[in-house]
């Protein structure tokens, strides 16, 4: 358990000495969490793609039309697929970028037109999403690799120092901000509208009045907080210690499991629970009971492979791995569908949108895929390892790097007779 502080805003806040020390730590646990590391760090792999003899069946095309209003968590839904109207092919041109020294981790939140993002320059910035003019930008005490939350008047994220901050949307003001002690790598999620939702690097989760910052309730389960995911009524956090549980909006426990691997941040779809696991297994769950839908090995694990948080497309469950390979699984049976390898690490998640499948990958490259059949389409260099996952709205494809660039990417958008 921790005791929450919280300090609204109106003024210049003061921090002891102590958290800058806190934030040099910080700085080296991002490099030691296991799915990033320094240029040059990852061995290249490459592989043939392998395919099931099956063709697989056409999956109808995964899109909404309408860009949301409010953002609950990052990836925008439980179901991790930041994607609105038409999917947007090659060729791609860079419109805009921005630079740091820095990297971007911190997966962006799109409203109104204005993307809002983290960067471990201690910056968390509104961009215009039309010309990446900086509307605003907020400065921390510390790095920013978690994924916020936002609806119409306010955008919540998580810091290395150990802090929950809310913004006023319009301005980029402080309206609160609330220390749960040690580093947050999780990302915040707003919990039926009223809650905000975060964990720390030891362990604790914690429920925030999304108005006033107020601690509602708090529960610790051990090891760095990932995720998490929220349904209508329920939230799933698991941390790098193998834990996983599920809370209502009143903090109650309704389920929790251990496991001896390292989970994925999780996802929620049709009522179902998804998560990889550093075994190389990927495991569906049923969302109010947390007992054992599937389980399936994915083949040729050499000793210990992380997988991306999954991200789900209608009925394809999507994985990377950190020993370079997207799989589709069917969501409601576990089967691989097919495998697709690369030449790095894919440990950011994927998007979808109609049926193609936009991957940021290690090897520097965005690369466009088919859901149908996993083939590679087109790829596009974005010199540096991949930060964040990509939005796709509007015809543009907006997303950051681990060298700190945050870009925007035009493309076509297909016509009947595009092949």
């Amino acid at each position: 358990m921790f005791t929450a502080n919280t300090d609204s805003g109106g003024g210049t806040e003061k921090h002891p000495v102590f958290i800058i020390l806190l934030c040099a730590l910080a700085a080296v646990l991002v490099f030691v969490i296991p799915w990033r590391g320094a240029e040059g760090v990852y061995e290249t792999r490459e592989r043939e793609v392998v395919l099931n003899q099956a063709v697989p069946a056409q999956t109808p095309p995964v899109q909404t039309h309408e860009v949301p209003r409010v953002w609950p968590q990052s990836g925008f839904s439980a179901q991790g697929n930041p994607a609105w109207g038409t999917g947007i092919r090659e060729p791609f041109q860079l419109k805009w970028q921005l630079r740091t020294d820095y990297e971007f981790f911190s997966s962006p939140v799109l409203l109104d037109n204005t993307l809002y993002v983290g960067c471990n320059d201690m910056r968390f910035r509104a961009l215009n999403a039309e010309t990446g003019a900086v509307e605003w930008s907020h400065t921390v005490v510390c790095g920013l690799s978690g994924g916020a939350a936002g609806d119409e008047r306010r955008i919540w994220f998580g810091g290395q120092d150990g802090r929950v901050y809310c913004l006023d949307r319009e301005t980029g003001a402080l309206v609160w901000s609330t220390g749960l002690g040690y580093h947050i790598f999780s990302d915040a999620a707003l919990f039926q509208d009223t809650i905000v939702l975060a964990g720390n690097s030891m362990g604790a989760v914690a429920a925030l009045n999304a108005e006033t910052g107020n601690l509602l309730w708090s529960h610790t389960l051990g090891g760095l907080v990932l995720g998490p995911a929220v349904s209508d009524s329920i939230a799933v956090f698991v941390t790098e210690s193998g834990c996983m549980a599920a809370y209502s909006p009143d903090g109650e426990t309704l389920w929790n499991r251990s496991f001896a691997s390292q989970p994925s941040p999780p996802t929620i779809s049709n009522s179902k629970l998804f998560a990889g696991f550093s075994s190389g297994k990927v495991l569906a769950f049923n969302l109010n009971t947390g007992a054992t839908i599937w389980e399936t090995q994915l083949p040729n694990i050499r000793g210990r492979t992380l997988l991306s948080r999954p991200v789900s497309a209608g009925s394809s469950i999507l994985v990377g791995t950190c020993d370079s390979r997207l799989v589709s699984l069917d969501g409601e049976t576990g089967a691989i569908v097919w495998e697709t390898a690369f030449e790095n690490w894919v440990q950011v998640p994927s998007t979808v949108c109609d049926t193609l499948v936009y991957v940021p990958c290690d090897d520097g490259r965005l690369h466009i895929l088919s859901l149908n059949t996993g083939e590679r389409l087109y790829a596009h260099e974005i010199e540096g390892y991949s930060g964040t996952q990509p939005i796709v709205s509007g015809g543009m494809v907006y997303l950051g790097t681990a060298n700190g660039g945050f870009m925007a990417l035009t493309g076509t958008i297909p016509t009947d007779d595009t092949p």
